[in-house]
């Protein structure tokens, strides 16, 4: 009987989505990679390709072969995906590889991605056709670092491979904004792809940003610095001499950041480097950690013998190329340094104490100092852009931001912020300003309403408004002045400051008026204030009276309702005029009120001659 005819070997094509009618275009699926593309192009990048190798490729077609079927009896005994059981025979089959065909299954099983996308069906085809056509920060990013991510490799100079990547990291963009996108992703992500079907790879990618890599890629890479610092301890504890002579160099804190953030991927070959991850989604984040120190084990002698820190990272960056995957249809670019296999092995065994359980404890001592870096960082940069504008010493700027950081974090935690948002509303600010004097919150209320902007208050504003009150000289106080009681629409660009001068004069004459017995000059010089501070908050009014008298003083035709008066202490001679707060024009009409309260109040009494109505009154307020 002649044998039935082989099945043909399935393509992208046959495996992509039939397309749906017109009439379905909104629910028509997005046509995807589903094989991974080593099926395709290979694992062998184009720069390695050229080098002979030293292994044949019968041989490791032979060795695959085996492996795959050593893994393949294993989940006949033990289960195969979620149901599987884990066994001690499980650590050496890792150890000795993971089949290319079966590299996909493993990472799925051991990172967890399995249960994330049975958990969450037809989630990354949601996530790309939701956001078909949107744009965002993220998307410029990813555009930028596409054609950079594994260029060598063949798949990635064809629009399979980056239309590929682009949907993988646009999605996760989507899934998780609070992260979005950051550099290293583009690297994970494209030696996901090369053994990984498209959204497999997706979900393998959630669990390592999400899971077992957290807080890498944020903003501010606060996961892998925290992961820097407790290398910089593991390897005082391990290797006190080298920790002491890289610290001396400058280079300990640049060390582990390449590293991590990548998996290695960045730094050996891939293919050395996804035996790596085979062991990294075994047995978790330690495994960086014990790679790290049996490098640094490896190279001791070189690294204490270099004279710079350029030396130092020569020497860990050769070594780390040089690590060969002879199971691998590759060679090396440069000598070959040590075997993937027997590295992780003796890592594992060399570093057995270093567990999952104390990288954790680990973790939480040293998140404490990063935060605390990354805030006081913050803290500086706020304070050196605010100090070029506001009139506030340095340290009163320093005691000033940790006020206002405090408020911006008792903001962002009662409003449930994932971002903490460094501005504050009005209303924020009016508690804040409060809290730094209690006698503020008229003043403080007008004032957010001068420096408010759409995104709300920043602590420039904040800064430069507190030194103009507490450090800036008369005119900046009558500026300020003007700004926080002049109605909307009605503050004029420029204050002239021959007015502002003529304004000054007055309030001093005013002051000097003051004591009892000479009330007709204290009228007198209450009137000349008023009308001044009129003309500077509406010398649109006072320009249309072109015939008005000489000495005549104009009275503005808005009607304005008096704002309420500031509570401040009574001013008893001039001397005190440069040490009193910039409210003291409501004062002086209030102590003119106590004298006469006719002379401000028409309705209680005939007005004086010289007296100004009390829209006029309400301008100068």
């Amino acid at each position: 009987t002649p044998a039935a005819p082989a099945s043909p070997t399935p393509t992208l094509s046959a495996l992509a989505p039939a397309s749906a009618p017109a009439s379905a275009a909104s629910e028509q699926p997005i046509e995807l990679s589903r094989l991974p593309l080593f099926m395709r192009f290979g694992t062998a990048t184009e720069g390695m390709k050229s080098a002979p190798s030293t292994v044949s490729a019968d041989i490791i077609a032979c060795h695959a072969g085996v492996r795959e079927d050593r893994w393949e009896q294993h989940f006949s005994e033990y289960g195969r995906g979620v149901s599987m059981f884990r066994s001690p025979r499980d650590r050496t089959l890792i150890l000795q590889g993971v089949p290319d065909s079966l590299r996909c299954q493993v990472w799925k099983l051991y990172s967890g991605a399995l249960l994330d996308a049975a958990a969450n069906p037809g989630e990354y085809q949601r996530l790309l056709r939701a956001n078909e056509g949107k744009k965002s920060l993220a998307l410029d990013e990813i555009e930028r670092d596409l054609h950079r991510s594994l260029p060598e490799h063949p798949a990635f100079q064809t629009d399979i491979g980056i239309n590929a990547l682009r949907r993988v990291l646009t999605a996760y963009s989507w899934r998780n904004p609070e992260i979005g996108y950051c550099q290293a992703m583009n690297i994970v992500s494209s030696v996901l792809l090369i053994y990984c079907g498209e959204e497999d790879a997706f979900w393998i990618l959630c669990a390592v940003c999400e899971r077992l890599l957290p807080e890498y890629y944020s903003r501010k890479v606060v996961g892998a610095l925290i992961d820097q610092g407790v290398f910089q301890e593991l390897i005082e504890s391990h290797f006190p001499d080298v920790h002491a002579h890289l610290e001396r160099l400058g280079v300990l804190s640049m060390l582990s950041l390449p590293w991590f953030i990548t998996i290695f991927l960045n730094t050996m070959p891939f293919q050395s480097a996804a035996h790596v991850l085979d062991w990294f989604f075994y047995d978790g984040p330690r495994v960086l950690f014990q790679v790290g120190l049996m490098t640094l084990a490896n190279t001791a002698a070189q690294i204490l013998s270099a004279s710079d820190d350029c030396n130092v990272m020569a020497i860990l960056t050769e070594y780390l190329q040089g690590v060969a995957n002879t199971d691998a249809t590759t060679t090396l670019k440069v000598v070959k340094s040590t075997h993937v296999v027997p590295l992780l092995l003796r890592a594992s065994n060399d570093f057995a104490s270093v567990t999952n359980e104390d990288i954790y404890t680990r973790r939480r001592a040293v998140r404490l100092r990063v935060v605390q870096q990354l805030q006081d960082t913050v803290s500086r940069s706020a304070v050196r852009n605010a100090s070029d504008e506001s009139l506030l010493s340095r340290d009163d700027l320093v005691v000033l931001h940790r006020a206002f950081s405090d408020e911006c974090m008792k903001a962002a935690f009662w409003s449930g912020q994932k971002v903490r948002r460094r501005v504050l509303t009005p209303l924020q600010f009016v508690r804040l300003a409060q809290r730094l004097a209690p006698s503020w919150r008229e003043l403080a209320r007008r004032i957010s309403s001068a420096i408010a902007v759409d995104s709300g208050i920043t602590f420039a504003a904040f800064a430069n408004a507190l030194g103009v009150i507490s450090q800036g000289d008369l005119n900046a106080r009558l500026h300020l002045l003007m700004d926080i009681h002049a109605s909307p629409g009605s503050k004029p660009d420029e204050l002239d400051p021959m007015l502002l001068a003529s304004l000054w004069s007055s309030l001093t004459d005013l002051v000097a008026a003051m004591p009892e017995g000479d009330q007709p000059a204290f009228e007198q010089a209450l009137s000349d204030c008023i009308g001044v501070a009129s003309r500077l908050v509406y010398p649109d009014e006072f320009s249309k009276d072109k015939n008005a008298a000489p000495g005549s003083t104009p009275v503005p035709s808005v009607p304005i309702a008096a704002p309420p008066l500031v509570e401040s202490s009574e001013v008893s001679s001039a001397a005190d005029v440069s040490e009193a707060s910039f409210v003291m024009v409501p004062s002086a009409a209030s102590l003119a009120a106590d004298a006469d309260t006719a002379a401000l109040d028409p309705a209680a009494a005939p007005a004086p001659a010289a007296a100004v109505p009390a829209p006029a009154a309400a301008a100068a307020a």
